[in-house]
């Protein structure tokens, strides 16, 4: 049976915009060479134009497919993940992190969790110098069969970027955010349509169901599940990703076939459109979304790329191939192993030796996208290690329900409307109390985070000083919004209901 878990951080609410112009600033590739027990990092930079590659010879922490990182304003790394552990931006490893929490009839750890998409970080909603990692665990079958492999824990650690003279430290680890098993890979995050706060999304394990928590400066959400009734995933390593819009989710079930969704981000609801790709592939789980959203490429048995358009009603019939692998060889092949949407609006794919493959103009149709084979070469083997990307820059989707945060929080143009809720947390009832409000008609509303109302009551005002009791009993425990609206005037509250 699921579980549903609440967990509210009480603190001040801070708005931040931490994450503005973070996205895809830097990324890690690099292979781990046995004979001399280090590793060698590519550490790119995609702010400008033209890419800046870093060369590391060694680092406290073994990077693989289960990679992410965070990087500052200016492409400065803060913090990075293999799964096992974190390291700061002297690629040493955060003391404290060494254990991250995972579980594994076959332990992996610490040479890097195999999850695709299996972690993320995400700015502190609550303080400046915080960041949080999410992450999960691994479950493997005795015989290492990565169609079963799972995820029975969510978990997420939270890190502060000043301790330790700026190289930060670890303030708590494996706090549990969900409990109850699901996919191990396609662990993803989108911004909310109000601009400010986070959709936290996984996929059930053998289920079609989507399960998603809402991040806000009050906390966690209990957990929304979305069951798509179609044969969506009966094996545990399926890839996931949002384009940058936020509009658009594309992910793999067991067989590889690729199937896209909607997804809008102010209700957090998936809508399955019948775009999907049935053919097999090996190794066809690596995809990416180009720049505007409006194309998807994705690799055929390593040796083909093809591409979709999202706006295509079948994807089976309108994929187009856009690159056959070449032939290239330099001690090994460079045939197509992962490929990632880097800032500079290119995408990048990677071979199993130091070469890179690049297309330059991804939103054009067919071979218009201009892909490049081999154009990239690099003194270490760039593997298959592109970090899991947040796109911490998404702003409010304008015209939206949601798009000025007005469930959410005040808006500070209409002055110091202030909306008292007690007790809070509240059991049975709670009263709400505002000074100086008009006379005239008023609605009172109760909102969930997902801004569904739960609570709607009209009257009208007879006296300045508004006061209020609500009977909130049959309300699920969680978090709620109030919204008081006299005339043209609103004022906004919230309260906890255990």
């Amino acid at each position: 049976m699921k579980k549903n878990i609440l967990i509210l951080l009480f603190c001040t609410c801070y708005t931040t915009m931490f994450a503005q112009k973070y996205m895809n600033n830097l990324a890690f590739n690099g292979e781990y060479f046995l004979s001399n027990d280090s590793f060698n990092f590519i550490l790119s930079n995609y702010k400008l134009n033209t890419p800046v590659y870093q060369y590391l010879d060694s680092s406290d922490l073994w990077m693989g497919n289960h990679s992410a990182l965070i990087a500052d304003s200016t492409g400065q790394l803060i913090f990075y993940t293999n799964g096992c552990s974190v390291g700061n931006k002297n690629f040493e490893m955060i003391p404290g992190t060494d254990t991250l929490e995972y579980t594994s009839i076959v332990i992996t750890c610490p040479y890097g969790q195999p999850n695709l998409n299996g972690a993320f970080f995400l700015p502190s909603l609550t303080n400046p110098n915080e960041i949080l990692l999410f992450h999960k665990d691994d479950q493997f079958t005795t015989n290492w069969n990565w169609i079963f492999a799972t995820s029975y824990n969510a978990w997420f650690t939270v890190l502060d970027k000043t301790m330790n003279n700026g190289l930060g430290g670890l303030v708590s680890r494996n706090n549990i955010l969900y409990n109850t098993e699901t996919c191990r890979d396609g662990f993803q995050a989108v911004k909310h349509a109000n601009g400010r706060d986070y959709w936290i999304v996984m996929q059930d394990f053998d289920t079609s169901t989507f399960v998603t928590f809402l991040y806000t400066p009050t906390g966690f959400s209990v957990p929304f599940f979305q069951n798509m009734n179609i044969p969506l995933y009966r094996g545990g390593t399926p890839n996931a990703i949002f384009n940058r819009q936020g509009t658009k989710y594309a992910t793999t079930a067991w067989n590889n076939n690729l199937m896209l969704f909607d997804f809008d981000r102010c209700t957090g609801q998936f809508k399955y459109n019948n775009q999907v790709d049935t053919t097999w592939q090996y190794l066809g789980f690596f995809f990416c979304f180009s720049a505007k959203g409006n194309k998807i490429y994705r690799m055929d048995n390593s040796d083909k790329i093809y591409q979709y358009d999202t706006a295509d009603v079948d994807f089976n019939i309108s994929r187009d191939t856009v690159a056959i692998y070449d032939g290239f060889f330099d001690g090994d092949s460079t045939k197509f192993v992962t490929m990632f949407l880097a800032a500079d609006d290119k995408i990048y794919i990677n071979s199993a030796i130091g070469y890179q493959h690049v297309i330059n103009k991804p939103d054009l149709t067919g071979i218009s996208c201009n892909i490049l084979q081999h154009s990239i070469k690099h003194p270490a083997s760039v593997g298959n290690a592109f970090p899991n990307y947040i796109n911490y820059d998404l702003g409010p989707l304008l015209g939206s329900p949601c798009d000025t945060l007005s469930i959410l929080t005040p808006a500070l143009s209409k002055g110091e409307r202030v909306m008292q809720c007690f007790p809070n947390p509240a059991t049975n009832e709670v009263n709400i109390k505002i000074n100086n409000v008009p006379l005239g008609n008023y609605t009172l509303s109760i909102y969930t985070p997902l801004a569904n109302e739960v609570m709607h009551i009209e009257g009208k005002s007879t006296v300045k000083d508004f006061t209020k009791t609500l009977r909130v009993q049959s309300l699920a425990s969680g978090f709620y919004f109030v919204k008081l609206q006299v005339e043209e005037m609103e004022w906004y509250g919230r309260f906890v209901r255990e």
